[in-house]
């Protein structure tokens, strides 16, 4: 248009270009306050995907569109990078059976993980099927059957008993202490087969999340600290994380808008805490009492074995010196 005589309109015509986006000029928008609440969101959840990061900018008020957070995620570099994982057939079974409403079904599980001492650690993992919370992560160093039963009788208390609960066939979910509190208290024990872990796939799935997020991204200095990390990312879970399957609500959030289905609950908060201390208790000091037995006949064992031992060796000693004692 500077070198011939053409109006701006003509010359927009002759290009069937708009004269609107000829004059349009571009007006930088400021990514700075966004950037850096993405920023501070994504270093704080370090294993937490662009999706869940949008969710949680728009609980804060951020009303940006999901494309314009998944520009700025990728220029600054913060995409997650997957962890390899091994081939598996793509078959995976039938479709778990999930239940229809809170405290129907109950998932227990254990895990392993190692302190920074070389010492290993036993994390007992219990979740709601239905509402997907975690209702207790109990570590130690050992894990017994009567431990298990002490946090199923403190989640009773909290929360009322479930219908049934799923396991494996581990000594601790099939031992005497757990076949005698899930009978008092009409539990049905339920068992996967042996070898198909994905029968118990949701706490599987969620044994995963929690190696990924937390058990690999901490340092345990001990028992105290692990519990008290570990405890932390339970309520982050349960309060804070959204959950894809739950229509992009929290666990907690989910169980709130959902009617409770605990089996008489007033009866429990009456009756049950008693009775479960007790049981409890009985149980803790029955199995001391028999540690303390065992214990004091292995010590008499070992004695009469070095009172024979040092007679035999006696006895040599005197055959060799000519004289001979009667063993």
């Amino acid at each position: 248009m500077d070198h011939y005589p053409v109006s701006v309109r003509r010359a927009c015509g002759l290009m069937k270009m708009q004269k609107s986006s000829f004059d349009y000029q571009e007006v930088p928008r400021n990514d700075g306050p966004l950037r850096e609440a993405l920023k501070t969101v994504a270093y704080e959840r370090r294993r937490w995907g662009c999706e869940t990061l949008v969710d949680v900018l728009r609980r804060d008020g951020w009303k940006d569109n999901h494309k314009r957070i998944d520009r700025i995620y990728r220029e600054e570099g913060l995409p997650v990078k997957r962890r390899k994982k091994r081939r598996t057939a793509k078959w995976r079974g039938e479709p778990l059976e999930r239940p229809e409403k809170v405290n129907e079904l109950w998932e227990m599980d254990f895990m392993s993980d190692q302190l920074v001492g070389g010492r290993r650690m036993k994390l007992l993992v219990i979740i709601d099927g239905y509402s997907r919370e975690c209702l207790a992560i109990e570590g130690d160093s050992s894990l017994t059957g009567s431990r298990v039963v002490r946090v199923l009788c403190r989640l009773a208390q909290e929360r009322g008993l479930p219908e049934r609960i799923l396991t494996d066939k581990g000594p601790e979910f099939t031992g005497c202490a757990m076949d005698r509190w899930a009978f008092e208290h009409e539990v049905k024990l339920q068992f996967i087969e042996p070898g198909k872990p994905m029968q118990n796939g949701f706490v599987e799935g969620f044994n995963s999340t929690r190696r990924d997020q937390c058990l690999n991204e901490n340092w345990f200095l001990g028992l105290a600290d692990a519990r008290e990390i570990i405890e932390k990312w339970r309520i982050v879970y349960n309060t804070i994380k959204p959950h894809s399957s739950l229509n992009r609500m929290t666990p907690e959030e989910f169980a709130a808008s959902c009617p409770w289905h605990a089996r008489d609950t007033s009866q429990q908060a009456t009756t049950n805490p008693v009775e479960m201390n007790v049981d409890t208790t009985v149980q803790v000091k029955a199995a001391d009492d028999r540690w303390i037995e065992l214990r004091q006949n292995y010590n008499c064992v070992n004695k009469h074995l070095l009172h024979q031992q040092n007679r035999y060796a006696h006895a040599r000693q005197m055959k060799r010196a000519g004289k001979c004692e009667r063993i």
